[in-house]
C-alpha cells in the first residue's frame, strides 16, 4: 500500500513510500526497516497534507512560545 509519511514535513517534505500496515495502525516501510505511527503517516494525498498544516501551525505555536519566554527574561 502507498502511504504518505508526514513525520518530516517540516525538514524534508511528504514521503512517499510502499509500506504494510498492520492492524494497530502502524505503517511498516520494509525497504528503510522503519514503522511510523498513525499520526505521522495518512493513506491519501490530502490527509498528508492536512497533517502537514497541522504540524506547520503546532510548530509555529511552539516557537511563538519559546520567543515570548526569551522576550521575558532579563539580565
Amino acid at each position: 500500500m502507498k502511504v504518505y509519511v508526514t513525520k518530516y514535513a517540516l525538514t524534508k517534505g511528504i514521503l512517499e513510500h510502499d509500506a504494510t500496515v498492520g492492524e494497530d495502525g502502524w505503517a511498516y516501510v520494509s525497504e528503510y526497516a522503519m514503522s511510523f505511527s498513525r499520526k505521522n503517516w495518512a493513506p491519501t494525498m490530502p490527509e498528508a497534507l492536512a497533517q502537514a498544516e497541522e504540524k506547520r501551525v503546532q510548530k509555529i505555536a511552539s516557537l511563538r512560545k519559546q520567543i515570548a519566554k526569551l522576550e521575558r527574561l532579563e539580565f
